[in-house]
């Protein structure tokens, strides 16, 4: 794992300054019997008297009194992630939180200021009955001018900006229709003394617009981080604008606030004007970068890079020296106005004496009056990890093969996987004990599970368990949840997505290719017609093929076009997936049930995929969802299911994600937002196989390397989007796919470079991935004592550490997977974590469970109205 330092609560005697029995070195504390540091002086204001600090956490707002260490909490049920006192003027103090925007003027009395602020709804069960409740969105980043008066903040899907200290909010829209937002300024338009807004985007960039109503987004990401092979800029993390001091532009010139509501300049006569417009600055996510810009033009230059590929510089602070403070893994750090940043002791000691004061509850935000102003950090998880704290120690360094549930059932498959386990140096498996389908591979006890599933050919849950816990291997039941054909046949389509425009379940169609013309297994070319979907003709005696195009960043793969004649009718067929309504609580308590069963058997971990809604169909616009309640979307009804399993489950709960959105802060088609996700769920396994990004992404030259740079920047990021509060465990691509790059590079070193990228980014686990069980081009492990791995080797020669490769082409070197010879291991161009499937193979006796529905049930889903919900007496 790489090495990150943790913030030690540190103990600090009062005196003129404060001794500290710890010396801070290059982000990392280290104890020292000699080195004493002063703090300086805390002076009064604002209701924060001298000698105090605010401190914000997950569990609310404290003043902490630094005389003594005690902690006086002012705001309670409601994590304090930033606190914003403005320079100028009596607008008091606003702090971002978990419900929205609070204000006070004197840290006695506080109020909301969200009206105008977009809402969620979400849904509960408690005792049987439905219960719902209205969260304010999450907002992403608070920012003022230096008065107070007009306030900016965002959700990751919209700007939202405030003329009145934060009374109303207007929607000022996004830059993007891809959602995302990371954070907001208000600053000068470039090269004019007009105030705008900027905002930045995973994806798409930087953008300004000026604050009339008719004003539009402009990009302006001139001169920041691009990486190699990227389109678009690297994320910003944050913005800070610092006006000139005293002296500097036109002396009596003032920003103007054109098209806004409120007080037409920012502050004193002196403050900005064109040219001399003060200074912007701007900071990376992902690598330790800080550019500025003097605003004249869209420029922005570097201050500073520390020349790795991989670095957080968050939380800009900018000093009245003109140096500049941010939040470094570790340490709080200073940048001058002209040099290297260094160690900002003091704020990395001040914010360990107030982590110290709140125990437990992990510190997000710091305020203290310096030099006569308010200095504000937040994004202090950076200083400290709770990853390993609860039932999340239990699931950290787990590295498994992925198995169908058909390599455990039959005993010879699964003594060879056993063994490969033992031989790989790997220590749990994630096992299907329901399949893509929606059928489960067990026998379950749980009435309403039984009454409507179907399996075959079952685990022996009980007798892998105990075989499996003699061998000390870890156990992970895969569930899919969502996309299940099984459940959306039962009870006459109860709990299917619905399709509107013909009435009956939805059923995802595609556009029909030359190679899929040949009858499809299992697919009956008699069978009666689905209304509205035109029917393949017989197909060609000589098909011919289709190349699809390699998929993107995003997951998005192109068809190649169609197969139909030109000036013919689109020819549809069902692309094979079948989905339940992620609104339906009784889908929520059917994947719980099957979870808890689960885990009452004998398995250690709880996998869910297919967490998201339908994407794929060229008839998505006819899906509908019978089972939305007033005032839900998509995004309250996954988050609502995940809080539901969440108190219902006593066992880490691991959830599968997209790559993309493992690599930006974007649930872009999916919902999969990460931020959020990781607030309900221990582990998230994101999907970065290089065969599904583009694929020159992150080629550049030495381009064998490009698996390692995939699984290394995508786990580091994916954790610091996650905020650190879960463990990251990818799968890793065992694999070959026929696109470009694998046809160059696959073998068993491309798959030990991905594991180099896991060991060397997070090394908290994994999870080889092929879907038909051959794990041939997989290396050898050794554990440490702490749990972590090494890789030894990407062959048989399994006794010295590896040592990665030349340049060398593999089809040059022995071994490699040619397209003919990995033809054993291909894995399907599906995106969706992991990859989809062939059919299961052919099950013995099958179980049929009652699926007819009553009377009642045809009516209801005729009529398009909401199906009764669950009777709870069938879960006893």
């Amino acid at each position: 794992m790489k090495s990150r330092s943790k913030l030690i609560s540190l103990t600090l005697v009062l005196a003129t300054g404060f001794a500290v029995a710890f010396a801070v070195t290059q982000g990392t504390v280290v104890p020292t019997s000699a080195a004493t540091v002063v703090l300086p002086p805390l002076e009064a204001g604002a209701g924060l008297e001298q000698g105090e600090v605010l401190a914000g956490s997950r569990q609310g707002l404290f003043k902490i009194s630094l005389k003594d260490g005690s902690a006086t909490q002012l705001v309670e049920n409601a994590e304090v992630r930033q606190i914003l006192r403005p320079s100028g003027g009596n607008s008091g103090w606003f702090f971002l939180t978990s419900r929205g925007i609070i204000h006070s003027n004197d840290l006695v009395t506080f109020d909301e200021r969200n009206k105008g602020l977009p809402f969620k709804t979400y849904k509960d069960i408690v005792d049987g009955a439905k219960v719902f409740h209205r969260e304010i969105m999450d907002l992403k980043d608070l920012k003022s001018d230096p008065s107070g008066e007009r306030l900016v903040t965002c959700t990751k899907d919209e700007v939202w900006y405030s003329a009145d200290a934060g009374l109303s909010w207007a929607n000022f829209g996004s830059p993007s229709t891809t959602t995302g937002l990371k954070c907001v300024a208000l600053a000068p338009y470039p090269g004019t003394n007009e105030l705008a807004i900027w905002a930045s985007h995973p994806i798409k960039g930087l953008y300004v617009r000026k604050l009339g109503a008719k004003a539009g987004w402009v990009s302006v990401s001139s001169g920041l981080y691009l990486m190699p092979t990227m389109r678009s800029i690297d994320e910003v993390a944050d913005l800070v604008w610092v006006p000139p001091r005293d002296g500097e532009g036109p002396a009596a010139s003032t920003v103007s606030a054109q098209g806004a509501k409120g007080p037409g300049t920012l502050s004193s006569s002196k403050l900005v004007g064109s040219p001399s417009a003060g200074r912007l600055w701007a900071s990376n996510s992902f690598q330790e970068k800080i550019f500025r810009s003097d605003l004249a033009g869209p420029e922005f230059t570097t201050a500073w890079d520390n020349g790795q590929d991989f670095g957080i510089a968050e939380s800009l602070a900018p000093l009245p020296d003109g140096s500049l403070r941010f939040v470094h893994e570790g340490a709080v750090m200073r940048l001058p106005a002209n040099g290297k940043p260094s160690e900002d002791i003091e704020a990395t000691n001040l914010a360990g004496q107030a982590q110290g004061a709140i125990a437990d509850s992990p510190l997000l935000s710091l305020a203290w009056n310096e030099e006569g102003k308010t200095t504000n950090l937040c994004e202090l998880w950076l200083l400290q990890s709770d990853r390993t704290k609860d039932i999340r120690h239990e699931a950290a360094n787990k590295n498994a093969l992925y198995l169908q549930a058909s390599s455990v059932v039959n005993p010879a498959r699964r003594a060879k996987n056993f063994g490969i386990l033992a031989d790989r140096g790997l220590n749990a498996f994630v096992i299907d004990l329901k399949d893509d389908n929606g059928r489960l591979r067990f026998e379950p006890k749980t009435p309403f599970v039984k009454s409507l599933t179907r399996f075959g050919n079952p685990i022996d849950i009980e007798g892998l368990a105990a075989e499996a816990r003699a061998k000390g291997v870890w156990l992970i039941a895969r569930i899919p949840v969502f996309k299940d054909e099984v459940m959306a046949k039962a009870a006459g389509g109860k709990y299917a997505v619905w399709d509107a425009k013909h009435n009956q379940p939805w059923i995802g169609l595609k556009m029909a290719k030359a190679s899929d013309l040949a009858p499809p297994s299992g697919f009956n070319l008699q069978q009666p017609p689905i209304p509205g979907v035109p029917q393949p003709p017989a197909a060609p005696a000589t098909p011919q093929t289709s190349t699809e195009a390699p998929p993107t960043a995003d997951g998005d793969s192109s068809t190649g076009g169609g197969a139909q004649d030109a000036g013919s009718p689109p020819l549809l067929l069902p692309n094979g997936e079948r989905w339940v309504d992620p609104y339906s609580e009784d889908v929520w308590t059917y994947n719980v049930a099957i979870a808890n069963e689960a885990l009452a058997r004998g398995f250690d971990e709880v996998q869910f995929d297919y967490i998201r809604f339908p994407t794929d169909g060229v008839n998505l616009d006819d899906a509908t969802y019978r089972w939305k309640d007033p005032g839900m979307d998509k995004e309250s009804a996954i988050t609502s299911f995940l809080a539901f399993a969440r108190e219902r489950i006593k066992a880490p709960i691991s959830i599968d994600i997209y790559g993309a959105n493992g690599w930006y802060r974007s649930g872009s088609r999916t919902g999969q937002d990460v931020e959020t996700l990781a607030r309900y769920v221990d582990v998230i396994c994101p999907m970065f196989y290089p065969s599904h990004f583009e694929q020159g992404f992150l080629a550049q030259a030495p381009a064998i390397d490009r698996p390692f740079r995939i699984y290394r920047l995508g786990t580091l990021r994916n954790a610091r989007i996650a905020r650190d509060r879960v463990i990251v465990r990818p799968y890793v691509q065992a694999f070959y796919m026929g696109v470009s790059y694998d046809k160059t590079w696959y073998n068993p070193d491309y798959v030990a470079r991905e594991v180099a990228g896991v060991i060397q980014g997070e090394n908290l686990g994994m999870t080889y991935w092929n879907n038909v069980d051959r794990y041939d081009d997989i290396p050898y492990l050794s554990r440490g004592a702490d749990g972590t791995v090494v890789l030894r080797s990407a062959s048989a020669e399994a006794g010295a550490p590896y040592a990665m490769k030349g340049t060398t082409s593999p089809k040059s070197q022995p071994g490699a997977a040619s397209p003919a010879s990995a033809a054993s291991s291909p894995a399907s161009a599906a995106t969706s974590p992991p990859p989809s499937k062939p059919p299961a193979a052919a099950a013995g006796s099958m179980t049929s469970a009652a699926t007819n529905a009553s009377a009642a049930t045809n009516a209801s889903a005729a009529a398009g109205q909401a199906p009764a919900p669950l009777d709870p007496s069938l879960l006893n």
